[in-house]
């Protein structure tokens, strides 16, 4: 898959942690993330929380949303790219600047 997340560990049924891949040609920074997911059971919350983010405020924190598509609801309802997202809350960690390799 063409994504930047360099480990995903589940953490409960329907929660992961992210680990991203350093931005390219950068000094290490994280600012951006993609990735696909599959499998999911209709109904069901997912929750991600990317752990190596270190910038000390966010978009996220004054009401952007990620960006989804799904290539479902691109057949049966024709939409494309949209907003979606609740209870999204970023924060600063203090995790050191690691390029993430495994």
């Amino acid at each position: 898959e063409s994504a930047n997340p360099c480990k995903a560990i589940q953490t409960g049924p329907h929660s992961y942690q992210l680990w991203l891949r350093c931005d390219l040609y950068t000094v290490k920074h994280t600012q951006w993330f993609y990735f696909r997911v599959q499998n999911t059971k209709a109904g069901a919350s997912y929750r991600f929380t990317i752990m190596n983010l270190l910038k000390t405020d966010s978009l996220y924190n004054h009401g952007m949303k990620l960006l989804m598509y799904s290539e479902r609801e691109a057949v049966r309802k024709r939409v494309g790219w949209h907003r979606v997202g609740h209870h999204i809350k970023y924060t600063k960690n203090n995790l050191r600047r690691e390029d993430c390799r495994s």
